[in-house]
C-alpha cells in the first residue's frame, strides 16, 4: 500500500510542510496446495494475500528453465497448468506485486508418472512365465512388478527404468495354473490419487498392522489390517506428491515411544474415558494406539494419537517461545527481570530463526517478567512481555544450631515432650505445608541429619524389625502464618510417643482393659517409645507432598540436624533388675513385720488409754459411668489433741523412727479414691495427660 508522509515546520503562526510518498511491499500468498486429475496437468490453489496487491505472477519452471509464466489478477485463488511432462518436478513461484516491489512463495511440485503400456504375460518353453511391456511416457524412475495367485502375492521385485521385460522362474510356479502379473504404474494410472501399499509379513506372533501415511511430519491416515494381509490402499491424495509410509505391527492396546517401542500396554473397563499415564520421559515424543475388545477379539481399526511430554521443569530456570512477527526483522532482544524489585537478572540477543529460550539462574518461587522485542535496523519494537514465577524448591536446610533442644524438652519413660519454631524454615522457595518428625535411635552426639530418603520406615516397622533405627510419623499440617515477621514467634508443640492425633494416632487403643490393634489407621502412627533409650529427634519440612489428592513420588522437603540424645526414664519397677530387687525387699519387710508384732501391739494399746480412738467403717457409693462402685475404708478417725498433751502426743508418734507417724501418713493414700476419673481415661485425652499414674479427678480438672 503506498503512503504520503507530510514533514510540517513551524515558526509562529507561519508553517511550512514538504510531502513525501512511499509504499511498503506486498504480503506473499500462503498455503499453496498442489492437485492432479491427470499425469500432464497441475492445479494449484492457495490463500489470498494480506493487504493491498495488484497482481499475481505464476511460474513454472524445470531445471531453471522456465516453462510457463502466467499473469492472474488479484483475487485469483488457483491455476492450473497444462501439457506438462509426466513423472517431472516443477518449480512453482506465485509472486504478488504491487506498484514496483513484490513478494514471492516458492513451491516444489510433480506430476504423476503414466502407466506402462502394452504388458502381455505369457508362458515360455522352460515352464516360466516371461511379462513383456512398452515403456511409459514422460519420466520414471524404476518398475516395481508383482505375481499373484489369486489373492495372495508371491512375487514382488523392482527392476531399473531400462528393463522392458522379466521372467518369473517357473520353479516356484504350478504348470497349468493361471497367474497375475501387475506393474504398479498400469494399476494407479486411472487414479493418480490413490497410493497401494505392499510389504512382507514379519516374523513372530501379532494381531495386526497399523499403516500410516504422513506427509511433512504429520499423519494424514492411519490403517488397521488384519495380520494375515500385506497390503493396503490409500485414497484422496495429491498427486505428484512425496509422501512417508510406515507399517507397523501391533498387538493389543500399546503406547509407543518415537522409536517405536513398546511401553505400555494395558487393559480399561469399557466404561472408562481417560486414562492417566505416568513414569514417562519428559520432553519425549510418544504414540498412544487404542482399540477396542470384545470376547477377547480385538477390532480392526485402532484409534491413534501423537503428543510429547512437557520437557522438565525446574525451579531455577524458565522456557520461554513466541510466535514470530509478520514482518522482516534482523533479531530478538530478551529481557529477564524480577518483578519485585526490577532487578535486571538477563538480556539476550536472538537471531531472527529463534523462537525458543531457556532462561537460567533463576531463583526459586520468584515472580518474573520476560520482555521480547524484535530489532529491524537498530529500530525496536513494542514490547511483549509475559509475567511467571519459578517453581518451589526445597525449603533452605536449616543451621546446626536451629533443631530441637535437650533443655527445652520433657522426657518421660514413654514419651518426649517438645516445641519448635515457624521460624525455622524459610518460606524463600515456596510455603512450608506440611510438618513429619523424623525419629532416630542413636547416643551419639555428632551434627547429622537424618536419611535423605522418602517415606521412612513407620512406627509400626520400628517396633517390630529390630534392624530399623529410625522411623518417621504421619504428615501434619503447617498452620505457620505465611508473614515471616508473624511466623517467628509461632511455636508448635509436640507430644512424642503419647499417641496424639496429629502424628497418625495411637497405634493401639485400650478397651476394657484389653489390648488390641487398631487397624483403622493409616501407614504411620505414633507408639510409646521404649523406656531407657536415646533417641534424636528431627523436623522435616515439605513445600510439596501432595498434588491432585495424590502422594507425589518425589515430594520436596529439608530436615534440621537430629537434636542431642533424649533418653527416656525407667519404668516404675520395670525390667528384671527391678522386678528382683523389689521381690527381697518384700521378703525382709515381711520378716520385719512378723518379728516386730509383739511390739507393735503393746505400742498401740498404749495410745489408745491416753487418747480414745474411734475405728469406724465406711461404705460410700459413687456413680461412675452408669454403674455404682463401693470403696471400703479402715482408716482410723482420732478425737482431737489437746494443746497440753500434744508434745507427749507427738513424741509417741516419733517412737521407734517415727513408726507411728508414718502409719498414718500412709493411711492417707486412700484418701480420694473413691473419685472417678473417666475422662482422663479416655483415648482422645491419654496424650494430655503429663503423668501416665497421676491423674486428675473429674470433679476438679
Amino acid at each position: 500500500r503506498r503512503y504520503s508522509i507530510t514533514v510540517v515546520t513551524e515558526a509562529g503562526q507561519l508553517q511550512n510542510g514538504r510531502m513525501i510518498e512511499a509504499q511498503t511491499a506486498p504480503s506473499a500468498v500462503s498455503n499453496i496446495t498442489a492437485s492432479s486429475r491427470s499425469s500432464s496437468s497441475l492445479t494449484l490453489s492457495w490463500q489470498q494475500p494480506e493487504g493491498d496487491v495488484d497482481a499475481l505472477l505464476v511460474t513454472f519452471s524445470s531445471n531453471q528453465t522456465i516453462i510457463q509464466e502466467t499473469t492472474l489478477p488479484r483475487d485469483a485463488v488457483s491455476f492450473s497448468a497444462h501439457q506438462l511432462t509426466p513423472g517431472s518436478a516443477y518449480q512453482v513461484v506465485v509472486t504478488s506485486r504491487s506498484g514496483g516491489l513484490t513478494n514471492q512463495s516458492e513451491v516444489t511440485v510433480r506430476t504423476a508418472p503414466t502407466p506402462a503400456s502394452l504388458l502381455s504375460l505369457s508362458p515360455s518353453s522352460f515352464g516360466d512365465l516371461l511379462l513383456t511391456w512398452s515403456p511409459p511416457a514422460g519420466r520414471w524412475e524404476k518398475y516395481r512388478l508383482f505375481l499373484f495367485d489369486g489373492a495372495q502375492q508371491i512375487v514382488s521385485t523392482v527392476l531399473d527404468r531400462d528393463a522392458l521385460n522379466f521372467s518369473f522362474p517357473g520353479t516356484s510356479l504350478t504348470p497349468g495354473k493361471q497367474y497375475r502379473a501387475v506393474n504398479p504404474t498400469a494399476v494407479h494410472a486411472a487414479r493418480d490419487d490413490f497410493l497401494k501399499v505392499y510389504w512382507r509379513h514379519a516374523a513372530g506372533d501379532l494381531d495386526r498392522y497399523v499403516v500410516l501415511i504422513r506427509y511433512n511430519h504429520t499423519i494424514l491416515q492411519n490403517k488397521s489390517v488384519s495380520a494375515g494381509h500385506n497390503e493396503c490402499a490409500f485414497s484422496s491424495l495429491t498427486p505428484g506428491r512425496l509422501y512417508a509410509v510406515t507399517v507397523e505391527t501391533w498387538s493389543g492396546g500399546d503406547l509407543l515411544d518415537g522409536a517405536g517401542a513398546v511401553l505400555v500396554n494395558r487393559s480399561v473397563s469399557a466404561e472408562s474415558r481417560s486414562e492417566r499415564l505416568e513414569g514417562l520421559t519428559s520432553g519425549r515424543w510418544y504414540r498412544v494406539k487404542v482399540v477396542t475388545l470384545s470376547g477377547g477379539v480385538p477390532s480392526l481399526f485402532a484409534t491413534t494419537a501423537e503428543g510429547q511430554t512437557r520437557p522438565a521443569a525446574s525451579s531455577s530456570s524458565l522456557s520461554c517461545s513466541w510466535a514470530p512477527p509478520f514482518a522482516d526483522f534482523d533479531s530478538y532482544q530478551v529481557e529477564c527481570r524480577r518483578t519485585d524489585s526490577g532487578e535486571l537478572t538477563s538480556v539476550l540477543k536472538l537471531a531472527s530463526g529463534v523462537t525458543a529460550v531457556t532462561l537460567d539462574h533463576l531463583e526459586a518461587f520468584r515472580n518474573y517478567s520476560v520482555t521480547v522485542r524484535v530489532s529491524s535496523a537498530g529500530l525496536m519494537s513494542l514490547p511483549a512481555t509475559q509475567t511467571t514465577v519459578t517453581l518451589i524448591d526445597r525449603p533452605p536446610i536449616p543451621p546446626p544450631s536451629i533443631r530441637v533442644g535437650d533443655k527445652s524438652s520433657k522426657v518421660t519413660s514413654s514419651s518426649i515432650l517438645f516445641r519448635f519454631n515457624c521460624s525455622w524454615f524459610s518460606d524463600t522457595n515456596g510455603a512450608i505445608k506440611y510438618f513429619a518428625v523424623i525419629v532416630a535411635e542413636s547416643d551419639t552426639n555428632e551434627f547429622l541429619q537424618p536419611e535423605q530418603r522418602h517415606p521412612l520406615p513407620s512406627y509400626r516397622d520400628y517396633i517390630t524389625n529390630s534392624s530399623i533405627r529410625a522411623y518417621q510419623t504421619d504428615y501434619f499440617s503447617s498452620r505457620c502464618p505465611q508473614d515471616a515477621d508473624t511466623s517467628f514467634g509461632q511455636v508448635v508443640e509436640v507430644n512424642l510417643g503419647a499417641g496424639g492425633d496429629r502424628l497418625g494416632g495411637a497405634c493401639d487403643r485400650y478397651h476394657d482393659d484389653d489390648l488390641y490393634q487398631r487397624e483403622s489407621y493409616g501407614r504411620f502412627c505414633d507408639g510409646p517409645l521404649k523406656a531407657k533409650t536415646s533417641y534424636r529427634l528431627s523436623i522435616r519440612a515439605f513445600t510439596k507432598l501432595f498434588e491432585s489428592n495424590r502422594e507425589v513420588s518425589q515430594p520436596l522437603f529439608s530436615d534440621t540436624y537430629l537434636s542431642p540424645p533424649l533418653r527416656t526414664h525407667s519404668e516404675p519397677l520395670g525390667g528384671v533388675v527391678e522386678g528382683l530387687s523389689a521381690g527381697m525387699f518384700l521378703i525382709g519387710m515381711m520378716v520385719a513385720v512378723v518379728s516386730l508384732l509383739a511390739y507393735r501391739q503393746r505400742l498401740r494399746k498404749v495410745a489408745v488409754q491416753e487418747n480414745p480412738v474411734v475405728r469406724m467403717s465406711m461404705w460410700k457409693e459413687v456413680p461412675a459411668s452408669g454403674m455404682y462402685v463401693g470403696v471400703r475404708s479402715n482408716r482410723r478417725i482420732t478425737s482431737p489433741v489437746k494443746a497440753g498433751h500434744f508434745e507427749s502426743h507427738l513424741n509417741k508418734l516419733q517412737a521407734d523412727s517415727n513408726y507411728l507417724l508414718s502409719e498414718e501418713f500412709e493411711e492417707l493414700k486412700d484418701v480420694g479414691r473413691n473419685q472417678t476419673m473417666e475422662v482422663a481415661r479416655l483415648p482422645e485425652n491419654r496424650g494430655k495427660n503429663r503423668y501416665n499414674n497421676i491423674l486428675p479427678y473429674d470433679s476438679t480438672r
